[in-house]
């Protein structure tokens, strides 16, 4: 969830050590090197695919080559084998089974938004084939049964837009309007009401998947339910192609309240981490967060610079409330902090649309997406594990001290859930996804991150960044610390276990059903883990 300063909720990219090379940085996983080589001899492939089907297949010589796979993040330049832009569920069916002829020799990768962190939508290697989905981007919705059939290759800002055009419609899902649905969704996919709706991934009602036969296999709590479990929360890339998901809408709220307080001072900033602890992990509303306040705590730290000179920000949405209650609330925070906000922003809104586009900007992106450079890490933080005021200032002060580190913005986020959010009394083994019993989502980002040929640079702020999870794990080393998948870091350690904690296991054995030859791969793909 960004702010204007910092954030974009997007990080790195990711490529297995081997001996080529490359114009990015080398990572090690604990797969084999051999899947990341292009195969020299793929005319058989190139046959099949140009006699499947009447979709464009961009190759390095063809002139939309360059726009279709480029990164996100400029630090990282995959050159996919092959982009293929299909417009129909049989023409995605005809390529998965011509990759699908070699035997697991070639590697496939979809692409929805283009935003993974590890730029894992363009294969996380060279030579993958790519399947782009923007042209499944129809957005249907059904006013009388509240739920709406959208493709995978539709982005947050349409989505936003159009189910409200289609009947004053919301969804809880992130605030950078380019975002693709289909990973946000299945990685789990949060944004300021989700403590009041849910991720947008607790709002499926249904998928249609392509599996590595080229079957479509219709996905819900009823039919192929082991799939149900695994695709919510670790469905990316990992058993077929999802190409449509069917959303259980919400009607759009007529009271909703844009916050921003600033706290000038590490020490507030220490104090406010505690007290909007307690409060989240508070089961009665009178003493913590009403479901309806959502939002994130930000912290640069004081050297940064952000916020005005400030050292973090608390921002969010407050929605179906008054502005009385929202003052209170915020007024029984801050006196448990024993802090003052420095700088304060509060707007009312009757327009659901209206309080979107004041924290996303325009929801319109016709425009082509701006690269940047960046690097991300998270964490998971279980309700066990807890702050006092000086592990808080502890991390607070190691991040002031990183403030312009190799030219860097740097930032902690602690975006809050606890025991009143939705769904309240989830069962965590419903779904492969790892958050919904968490206190905290967090994530650690690098702005203006060193370029490649910085490889100094580089380490210095991945061993900063480093430093910074171990701190903020030293508030309690003995919990089960997670990471938040859509956050995806190459550099995490078992980041399988990490991303899927006791779901791993059974993640593994369904990829060895559903796509034993690891057709479907990225390096941290469940064929790797």
């Amino acid at each position: 969830m960004p702010t204007s300063t910092t954030k974009l909720s997007l990080g790195l990219a990711f490529l297995a050590a081997t001996s080529l090379t490359t114009a990015y940085p080398l990572y090690t996983f604990n797969g084999s090197p051999s899947a990341l080589l292009a195969r020299d001899d793929n005319s058989t492939l190139q046959s099949c695919l140009a006699n499947s089907g009447g979709y464009d297949l961009s190759y390095s010589t063809s002139s939309d080559y360059t726009a279709l796979s480029t990164s996100y993040n400029s630090l990282f330049d995959y050159k996919p084998l092959v982009v293929a832009v299909p417009s129909s569920e049989a023409e995605i069916s005809a390529i998965v089974q011509c990759v699908s002829a070699e035997g697991g020799k070639q590697k496939l990768s979809p692409r929805s938004g283009g935003h993974s962190y590890e730029s894992y939508s363009l294969g996380g290697q060279d030579g993958s084939v790519v399947v782009d989905l923007q042209n499944f981007n129809t957005i249907d919705v059904n006013q009388t049964t509240k739920t709406a059939i959208v493709g995978a290759g539709v982005r947050l800002g349409p989505l936003a837009q159009s189910i409200w055009d289609q009947g004053n419609f919301s969804l809880p899902h992130g605030t950078c309007p380019y975002v693709g649905v289909s990973g946000h969704a299945l990685g789990g996919g949060f944004g300021f009401p989700t403590r009041a709706w849910g991720f947008l991934l607790d709002r499926i009602v249904e998928m249609r998947m392509i599996d590595v036969n080229g079957t479509i296999q219709n996905v819900n709590n009823e039919t192929n339910t082991d799939l149900w479990w695994a695709l919510r929360g670790a469905g990316s890339n990992n058993f077929g192609i999802v190409t449509q998901f069917t959303f259980s809408l919400l009607d759009a709220p007529t009271s909703i309240i844009n916050y921003a307080y600033s706290y000038k001072t590490n020490e507030d900033c220490a104090n406010a981490v505690v007290a909007l602890q307690s409060m989240t992990l508070a089961t009665n509303v009178d003493q913590g967060l009403a479901p309806e306040f959502g939002g994130e705590l930000l912290i640069a730290g004081s050297a940064a610079g952000d916020f005005d000179g400030n050292a973090c920000q608390l921002s969010g949405q407050h929605i179906s409330t008054s502005r009385a209650d929202h003052d209170a609330l915020i007024s029984r925070f801050n006196t448990l902090a024993g802090i003052t906000p420095a700088s304060t922003t509060v707007t009312e809104y009757t327009s659901w649309l209206e309080s979107l586009e004041n924290i996303m900007g325009s929801l319109n992106t016709s425009a082509p997406i701006t690269q940047d450079q960046f690097y991300a890490k998270s964490l998971v933080q279980p309700t066990l594990a807890t702050y006092n005021y000086s592990s808080a200032l502890a991390l607070v002060d190691k991040l002031n001290g990183y403030a312009g580190l190799q030219g860097t913005g740097n930032s902690v986020s602690f975006d809050f859930l606890g025991p009143l959010s939705f769904p309240n009394n989830v069962n965590a083994s419903d779904s492969a996804f790892n958050a919904h019993t968490a206190s905290f989502i967090y994530q650690f980002y690098s702005y203006g991150f060193p370029s490649n040929d910085n490889s100094d640079g580089q380490q210095q702020v991945w061993n900063a960044f480093d430093d910074l999870v171990e701190t903020a794990k030293d508030s309690d080393s003995a919990a089960d610390w997670g990471a938040y998948v859509n956050y995806v870091d190459a550099r995490q350690q078992d980041w399988g276990s990490a991303y899927y904690g006791q779901g791993l296991a059974r993640l593994k054995a369904m990829k060895e059903t559903w796509d034993a030859e690891g057709v479907f791969w990225f390096p941290q793909g469940l064929a790797s883990a």
